[in-house]
Parts: structure tokens; C-alpha cells; sequence
């Protein structure tokens, strides 16, 4: 049967339970998302950028 016919053939059933990872363009590969590096983010600064670039464009 053609995709036409069948459009939900091949597709997640329940596409927010699907894993997740982060492309690699150097490895061309898939890899899981290193956690380490999310908990060093600076949230406050990056708070601050996001505001900021919201009253650029006029959004806040």
C-alpha cells in the first residue's frame, strides 16, 4: 500500500514518547545529549539575553 493510501504508515505512534539525541555533524552520528554541559549553562545570563533580544524585536 502507497503512503498516499496509508499516510500514518512508518510514524510514531506517540511521537513525544520517541527518544531523543543530539546530531553530531563531526561523528555523523547520533549521540545522547551530554547533561553535564546543560547543568553549566548560566540560566541568569541566559534569562537575560532572551529578554533582551525579546525587547529588540519589539515582543516585550
Amino acid at each position: 500500500m502507497s503512503k498516499i493510501n496509508n499516510p500514518n504508515k512508518g510514524k510514531e505512534k506517540y511521537p513525544h514518547e520517541a527518544e531523543t539525541k543530539d546530531y553530531t555533524p563531526e561523528a555523523g552520528t547520533f549521540e545522547e545529549p551530554n547533561i553535564e554541559e546543560v547543568d553549566d549553562i548560566d540560566w541568569d545570563a541566559f534569562r537575560k539575553d532572551i529578554i533582551e533580544l525579546l525587547k529588540e524585536d519589539g515582543l516585550m
